[in-house]
């Protein structure tokens, strides 16, 4: 992973959404007896954790593809702002970013597939 400097990361963050493909918003709480839960798409996230009695983090971070290359970028959630860009460029940091997500898909590599179809290209396979 590579911390992007030098860029404006509200501008880069808003040409994302309007190119890249978004593969994830995940943002985490804490519940009243310290439990840490991971909540997906930032719309959603503040209903979910209401009804868990969890507190969110005020950052986030929203993945997206394109060209060959994740970008992760951390958003301050009270009016969704981006604070940094992390790129994720090596193969085997993509491969495990890829990895990750099939476990949210449980295993499913074809429902993965209908959702990442970019994910393909990055599914892990067993060597000879």
């Amino acid at each position: 992973m590579e911390h992007l400097d030098g860029i404006h990361y509200e501008r880069f963050y808003r040409d994302l959404i309007d190119t890249a493909f978004l593969i994830n918003e995940v943002v985490e709480g804490e519940t009243e007896s310290g439990d840490i839960e991971t909540y997906y798409e930032f719309a959603d996230a503040e209903d979910e954790a209401y009804h868990d009695g969890a507190t969110l983090s005020e950052y986030g971070n929203a993945f997206y593809f394109k060209e060959g290359k994740i970008y992760e970028c951390v958003i301050y959630l009270e009016n969704i702002e981006c604070t940094g860009i992390n790129l994720y460029n090596d193969l085997d940091e993509i491969k495990e970013i890829v990895q990750d997500l099939l476990e949210l898909y449980h295993g499913d590599e074809v429902d993965l597939l209908e959702q990442q179809p970019w994910a393909k290209d990055y599914l892990a396979t067993e060597s000879s």
